[in-house]
């Protein structure tokens, strides 16, 4: 292939990404942001500030609609809320293992945390 072919496929390329290519300048595609020749978009973000205030007249709106509410009533929905969601108790676990003649001997010993054991360590410098 020749080098005129090369760089006119290279520029093929080069155009195709571009249509595909949104500027971070105007916010419209078809053009780099260092090809723009448009006015930069202006787009509005509220100040930290700004949205700190809004919070605040937020509570302060939630508390007086809810200055007269019994906390305690509050707190009685809360608790009914999480029973419902929760699972139920079992209260009696079915036994799995049939029933033996002798009752003593098939009961297991309580489970007792395993100890870690410590290896001892080889010198290797008197190999």
């Amino acid at each position: 292939m020749s080098q005129w072919a090369k760089t006119y496929l290279d520029d093929k390329k080069k155009e195709e990404e571009a249509k595909r290519a949104t500027c971070q300048k105007c916010r419209q595609k078809g053009h780099w942001t260092y090809e723009c020749t448009n006015p930069r978009k202006y787009l509005y973000r509220p100040t930290r500030t700004q949205i700190m205030k809004k919070k605040e007249k937020l509570i302060a709106k939630l508390k007086a609609e809810f200055k007269g509410v019994d906390m305690n009533v509050i707190q009685e929905i809360n608790t009914e809320i999480k029973t419902q969601n929760s699972k139920p108790e079992i209260t009696q676990v079915p036994s799995k293992s049939p029933p033996s003649s002798s009752s003593e001997s098939s009961e297991s010993p309580p489970m007792s945390p395993k100890k870690k054991s410590k290896r001892k360590r080889r010198d290797r410098s008197s190999s």
